[in-house]
């Protein structure tokens, strides 16, 4: 018999965490883990959030959950999945056959949940998971969400399953191999190791690094969103819990001792998802973080992972190393109530922005953040 319930209370989802985590390695959704969006939520989430994740039973086995958590959005109510501030793909779980019965669950407990939600928004999703639509389509009668797609991205990815990494990098062109070969000669030849992080002591030393060359980077340019969410908490509460360089892969490029690249990335289910990194740009000429990433994807295939997602944008060193791609929609769904006008219009401004964007420069949108980090900077000092 399937049930549901809204479960506010982070302490009440530990003991769920292992079906959960079950769930989210069954879906190879790695950003999809408890340990990573709790880490989120213990860490990073703000005072006016508020923990809203529907979870659901049949027969008292978890079969689905929806982890949510409120906020205000100009005015409204809004849902947002967890960590999805700073991850994407993020997504409700089910187990397989039972996405329907959890779907019409989730929008039964979200119809009558308090506060109701305005605005249900789904950051990044692949384009293949119809949990926007599924919502609508099986919300209670009479107040089916409309569906409002706000923008796309694509997501690089590169399929490891059925062939060897040397038979990968023979599909490549003989410029890439040419170009990935020379610079690897020309750091192992300066003393260069790569290193899977192990144990506290390299994990603390990789993440400190990663902090450090990550803001070193991003601030001049005028920040990143990680940079001004300081995720440096989550993070060691992410390797502590994973407690194995499996599912939490923190890579090092070591040149005498000093670090010169961290490339992070999470694993579920066979899914390698790669999340950020950071380089020492007085090394860019041997290109670290790529030489990084190489190595990542090199052992990746030797410990049988199936593919590897390089995330959403369409720069271009990721389609160096790609060979599909998926797409990520940012979709909301907006509950039909006498707020729905206002929900409506509380969206305009991002539709128009995603409008401008897709027109700019990339040079115009590094001095839109250059900018952005002044206004930041000035308004700290004045406080």
């Amino acid at each position: 018999m399937i049930s549901a319930e809204l479960v506010s209370d982070a302490k009440a989802l530990q003991p769920l965490e292992p079906q959960w985590d079950d769930l989210a390695i069954r879906s190879r959704a790695p950003y999809c883990s408890p340990i990573w969006m709790l880490a989120w939520w213990a860490n990073l989430a703000e005072d006016h959030h508020a923990l809203r994740v529907v979870v659901v039973r049949d027969a008292g086995k978890l079969v689905g959950v929806a982890p949510f958590f409120a906020d205000r959005y100009r005015g409204l109510v809004r849902y947002r999945l967890l960590a999805a501030p700073i991850s994407f793909p993020v997504q409700p779980l089910a187990a397989q056959g039972h996405e329907r019965s959890v779907a019409e669950s989730i929008g039964g407990v979200l119809a009558v949940s308090d506060p109701r939600p305005d605005i249900v928004t789904f950051d990044g999703m692949p384009a293949h998971r119809t949990w926007p639509s599924l919502l609508s389509d099986t919300w209670p009668k009479g107040m089916h969400p409309r569906v409002h797609h706000m923008r796309a991205l694509p997501a690089p990815a590169l399929v490891l399953r059925g062939r060897t990494y040397e038979e990968w990098l023979s599909s490549k062109s003989s410029n890439f191999r040419q170009q990935m070969r020379r610079f690897r000669r020309r750091l192992k030849g300066k003393g260069a190791k790569f290193l899977l992080a192990e144990g506290p002591e390299q994990v603390e030393r990789g993440l400190t690094a990663f902090i450090a060359l990550h803001h070193a980077r991003w601030e001049p340019r005028g920040g990143s969103n990680l940079v001004h969410s300081r995720p440096e908490d989550m993070l060691h509460t992410v390797a502590a819990r994973f407690a194995d360089p499996i599912r939490f892969r923190l890579w090092l490029l070591d040149v005498g001792g000093r670090i010169i690249s961290v490339q992070i990335f999470l694993e579920a289910g066979g899914e390698l998802a790669y999340w950020n990194g950071g380089f020492d740009e007085e090394w860019a000429a041997e290109r670290p973080a790529l030489q990084t990433i190489m190595a990542a994807i090199e052992h990746a295939f030797e410990v049988g992972d199936t593919r590897v997602s390089l995330g959403g944008g369409s720069e271009d060193y990721k389609y160096r190393f790609a060979d599909e791609e998926d797409q990520l929609d940012w979709t909301s769904l907006l509950p039909v109530s006498p707020r729905y006008p206002l929900a409506r219009l509380s969206l305009l401004p991002d539709d128009v922005r995603t409008t401008v964007s897709n027109h700019l420069s990339d040079k115009s949108k590094q001095n839109l953040r250059q900018l952005a980090s002044k206004l930041r900077s000035s308004r700290g000092a004045g406080a």
